[in-house]
């Protein structure tokens, strides 16, 4: 059955190393779907490092239990328009950036199961 995106509701994503952590000790990356205007936005992006900075940028919404080093919070600072500062970005490590951009984009083949509707 087809189901409905709703680009304002988010989406929680737990990367690759945590998935064998106890719920309480992952970090869940807040994401949400790309619209039509941020899919003809990245379209046009010929460079695949400025694809994933500016996927991050339109789809990546907050974290939680997001430590540092000394086991701190880290705070999902952004700017005017919402969107995570480049800041922000760099403190997230490039290998999980890699596969919170494919979570980003891949938001549009979820089944009702991965986005936790009821269903079938």
């Amino acid at each position: 059955m087809a189901i409905s995106i709703d680009p304002q509701e988010s989406i929680s994503f737990v990367c690759k190393e945590d998935r064998d952590l106890k719920p309480e000790e992952q970090t869940t990356f807040l994401l949400c779907p790309l619209t039509v205007r941020d899919e003809q936005a990245l379209a046009k992006l010929d460079d695949q490092y400025t694809f994933g900075l500016e996927t991050l940028r339109r789809g990546l919404r907050g974290w939680e239990n997001f430590l540092d080093s000394k086991g701190q919070d880290v705070p999902f600072e952004t700017n005017r328009d919402g969107k995570p500062t480049d800041n922000t970005i760099a403190r997230i490590p490039i290998g999980i950036r890699s596969q919170i951009v494919t979570a980003i984009v891949d938001t549009a083949k979820l089944t009702e199961e991965e986005l936790g509707k009821p269903g079938s």
